[in-house]
């Protein structure tokens, strides 16, 4: 199939997302893949540069600006640690809070796979490097993180191929922001959508009782009276 033929046909299939803005790598013509990228008009997305694995980009919404890297990591073992390579050269000049997200096409731990051979350590090193370099770590989330099955030698496996990361910078400014891994639908990936909010939500402070005033009278008296000049307070309202 001609590439124009292939990117109209992944356009026609995102149409329902009404999206108004949109950024497409066609898949190689050897080893597949490909990445389209869709945005509404109200966020302001600059495309900085782009490859077969990855498109990356500056993001500006309601005066909040950060890098996002939307990323698909090669399949095939002997061209993955270039993908590494680039993302690092990348994480050289960018203190800035920084984002990324896809199917990365590899995981950390055994812990992160079901079904199948157990890997050997030494072949997460490659990976464990990129995270610790460029100061990335996973998002809080949410779900089952096996987003991939396939078989392998007839064994069903399930693998943690998708994931969100961010760097400490991106994380100040959103410390709310969390990941959830989504249901099976037709394809072998679950989808993973992942929120942000960059309102600092207060700290809940633990709400203690000294038993020593247990038996005060004074201490019931003044107790009452505040706990019932307002009826229409809550529990957690009236004992902060």
């Amino acid at each position: 199939m001609k590439q124009k033929n292939l990117d109209e046909l992944v356009l026609k299939e995102l149409e329902p997302l009404n999206m108004d803005c949109h950024f497409l790598i066609s898949p190689s013509a050897t080893r597949g893949g490909g990445l389209a990228l869709l945005w509404r008009s109200d966020v302001d997305l600059q495309v900085l540069t782009s490859k077969q694995n990855f498109i990356n980009t500056s993001v500006t919404f309601k005066e909040t600006s950060s890098f996002s890297t939307f990323v698909y990591g090669s399949p095939e073992i002997p061209h993955r640690q270039g993908v590494w390579n680039l993302l690092s050269d990348i994480s050289l000049n960018r203190d800035n809070a920084w984002f990324l997200t896809g199917d990365f096409n590899e995981i950390i731990y055994n812990s992160e796979k079901s079904g199948g051979r157990e890997r050997p350590e030494s072949s997460f090193g490659a990976f464990r490097t990129l995270l610790s370099a460029c100061d990335l770590f996973d998002l809080k989330h949410s779900g089952n993180f096996l987003s991939w099955r396939g078989r392998r030698n007839n064994l069903l496996v399930h693998c943690r191929l998708d994931r969100a990361l961010a760097n400490s910078s991106w994380s100040d400014l959103f410390p709310n922001a969390r990941s959830y891994y989504l249901r099976f639908e037709s394809f072998d990936h679950r989808p993973l959508l992942s929120t942000f909010d960059s309102k600092s939500k207060k700290p809940t402070r633990l709400f203690r009782y000294d038993r020593r005033l247990h038996h005060n009278p004074d201490i019931k008296v003044l107790v009452e009276e505040i706990w019932f000049a307002d009826t229409h307070l809550t529990v957690s309202e009236n004992i902060r």
